[in-house]
Formats: C-alpha cells, structure tokens, sequence
C-alpha cells in the first residue's frame, strides 16, 4: 500500500479484513498524534491539503456504514458528528422515506480527524505493518505482473501493489521503466484556495457552498466545534489572492456572501491564519493492464477539490479494490461505472460554457435540489451526495423531465446590490 491517506488506510483496513499481509509504505516519517487536536497540528509534509476545507458526503459514510461500522462509530466517539441533508419537502409519505432519511446523512469533520481515527484503526488491524520515512521509486514487475516496490535501497515483495499516495503519485513514471505508457487526461481547475479554520461553542452544521462575482466560497462544519471558510480565486488573479491572504481582509469578505455570515456572527477563535493551496486540478489516469497493480483516489482520478468528492470516492475505490481481488467486478470496469462520472462533472462544472449533462446546468440542478417536489428533490440530492452518479440519474427520461420544470427559474426581484471583484478589494481596507 503506497500512502497513508484516506483512500490508502481504508483499502489497508478493508484487505486485512479479507485475509491479506499489507504493508503500508508512507513517505512521511511523524509520530502519531495522540489525539485529535494533536492530529489537527501533524506535520504531514506530503499532504499539505489536509488543513483545507474538506466535505464528506453522504457516500463515504455509507460505506463505512456498511462495510466498516466499528469505524464509523470511532468516527463518532472522535467527535465527528453526523448531519442530516434530507430534503425538507421529503416527508414520511414519500416511497422509501427510511432509507432516504437514513442515507442522507454527512460527516461533519476535519480531514486530519478522519485520517487520524483510520490510521488508529489500521494500526490496530492484524496483518498491517507501517513503513514509515521510505519514499517508492518504482514496481517491481515480472512476467507481466507486480512483483512489489522498490526502495532506494531495498525491495518489498508483493501479489498486489496499491498506488494510493495522492495527485503528486509518479505512477505513470513507474510504468514507462517498463515500456507501458498511461493514459493521462488533465484540466487546471483555475482556482486557488485560501482557508481558515475556527472554533465555536455553536459552530455551523453542514456544507454550504457557491460562486459569486468569480470568488468560490464554502463554509464547513466539521468535528468537536471546529469549522472553517475557504474561499476560491482565480488563480491569475495574483492581486485579489495577495489581498485574502491578508487575515483582516478575508474576514472584512466573509460576510459580504450572506451564506457566509453565520460564520463571522458566530464570532469563533480563528485555529489558523489564511493558508493558501494551489496546483488544483480535474485529471484522470487510464493504467495499461498489469495484473496485480491498483490505483485509488487521486492516484486514479482526481476533482476539483471544491465540490468536495475526493475522499469519498477514495474510499470507495478501496472497497472496489477489495471486491474485484474477491472476484467481484473488474476494478477498472467499476471505477468507470462509479467514479469517473464525477470527473466529468467536475470537469462540465468547472467550464461554465460546457456546464450542463443532458442538457441540465448547475444552477439548475441547485434549484432541484430545493425543489418542491419530493421525488426531484430527494433524487437530486442523493446525486449530489454521490450516491447515484450523474449517469444513473439522467438515464430515466421521465424523472430528467420532472428535473427541468424542476429547475426551472423562478421570478424574484432583483437583488439590491450585485457583488463585484472591487467589493473583495475594498474589504477591510
């Protein structure tokens, strides 16, 4: 197992579990945290997203759920919290109410509790070993198949070799040593995000996000009264992200999104200064065959980190590679069924000419979600927590056409100011 991420601990706790060996091979070299404040502060040189707004849909809770209960109940006691995202106009009398009000649920948390509470349950998995401070430099492979990795000066020997060590993964390096070339497809997403957490003895539930005058925004409720706000700049734009950088700034332009102003209302101690993470990108590997040889999460296919999908579909990937080395279906074959629609939704989103999928926008699936139609509603918002794919849901004609008189605007006045970059600009001057 290359990487001790999200997608890289579950696939590790999830083989264990299926009877395999597994040996972590994580290139930081940190001791571990004794708790989860202590997790929130870890020196993680290779993850330096980790103190970046994270959302963790509905998807990544079901499946711990129903594959890893013991870990989501360690979730819980960690301080993780649950959130209902049940739509309002889903009532008891809607077809399946139970499961929907059961499924809808989102992990409120810090993406350094989760890893923390994961490596805590890996570590105390039967059949994991870590090895820590050790970067791989390439596959072992013989006879068309992965013998293991190697080290710069040793060899671990495997049948199986998962690559789960993020976007930065040199995989496709790896292969060309052996004359296999991968397929790579990748699309800057245009945007830098700037974030700060805090704390609150009423900190915000839930995961509100939107775009306004060019700038992102989002606001997270996470574990143990933490939150946090990040905010979404053009990455040209060297003078507006200068000036978010700037503590005072980004908090003079917090409350100019109304979305956002519960966060400042809430008055909470700031954990962190404005922190910055660049480099973001929609890409999507396709790996040649080479029997033995996995790749999850953004190792495999990565989104903009905006909508929030990363982890969950990292942990899916790992249970897909579980399931397809118990002779369930191929994993290429279900990561194409699975995950790489939200890559192309990612990708339709993040290019406003091409937003739409069967000819349905953003915004107008944001209005279906709100819908007060039950079944347009619930159906939308299950998409959105990753639980049907964009694909699944816009093959039935007759719910896309309940989902476009759904979506379509309705009247309003105009708003009494339009935001605009000089807004941001003039923020705490």
């Amino acid at each position: 197992m290359i990487g001790a991420g999200i997608g890289g601990l579950t696939a590790s706790i999830a083989l264990a579990r299926a009877g395999y060996e597994v040996v972590v091979v994580e290139r930081d070299d940190t001791p571990m945290p004794s708790d989860v404040e202590g997790a929130f502060a870890w020196d993680r040189r290779g993850a330096p997203q980790v103190r970046h707004t994270h959302g963790f849909p509905a998807l990544i809770r079901a499946t711990l759920r129903d594959h890893f209960p013991d870990v989501l109940t360690a979730l819980l006691d960690a301080g993780v919290r649950e959130v209902s995202v049940l739509p309002a106009a889903v009532t008891p009398d809607v077809a399946d109410y139970e499961r929907h009000k059961e499924d809808l649920q989102v992990l409120a948390t810090r993406r350094t509790t989760l890893e923390f509470v994961l490596r805590r349950c890996a570590l105390g998995e039967r059949g994991v070993e870590f090895v820590t401070g050790a970067a791989v430099e390439g596959l072992a492979v013989g006879d068309g198949a992965v013998r293991g990795i190697r080290l710069h000066s040793d060899v671990i020997e495997g049948d199986v070799v998962v690559a789960a060590s993020g976007r930065r993964c040199a995989a496709p390096a790896w292969f060309a040593e052996h004359g296999l070339h991968v397929e790579e497809e990748e699309h800057p997403t245009g945007t830098i995000y700037l974030s700060r957490f805090y704390r609150s003895d009423e900190a915000p539930m839930g995961y509100v996000g939107g775009r306004r005058a060019g700038l992102g925004f989002v606001v997270a409720g996470a574990d143990n009264g933490a939150y946090s706000a990040t905010l979404a700049v053009p990455a040209d734009d060297a003078e507006l992200r200068a000036h978010l950088l700037d503590e005072d700034h980004f908090e003079a332009v917090l409350p100019l999104f109304k979305e956002m102003r519960p966060v400042v209302e809430r008055q909470g101690e700031p954990l962190t200064g404005v922190q910055t993470m660049g480099g973001l990108i929609n890409r999507i590997r396709r790996y040649p065959r080479l029997d033995g040889f996995f790749a999850i999460g953004d190792s495999h296919t990565c989104t903009n980190p905006l909508y929030g999908r990363g982890s969950s579909l990292a942990v899916l990937q790992a249970v897909l590679v579980r399931d397809a080395l118990e002779g369930g279906e191929d994993y290429e074959a279900a990561s194409q069924r699975r995950v790489e629609p939200w890559y192309e939704m990612s990708l339709l989103t993040d290019k406003p000419e091409a937003a739409n999928l069967s000819g349905f926008d953003l915004q107008s699936m944001r209005r279906a979600t709100v819908s007060d139609d039950p079944e347009v509603a619930v159906q939308m918002t299950r998409m959105m927590s990753l639980l049907t794919t964009p694909t699944e849901l816009f093959s039935d004609p007759a719910l896309v056409a309940r989902l476009q008189a759904a979506g379509e605007p309705k009247p309003k006045p105009p708003p009494a100011k339009v935001l605009t970059r000089d807004d941001f600009l003039r923020a705490g001057a």
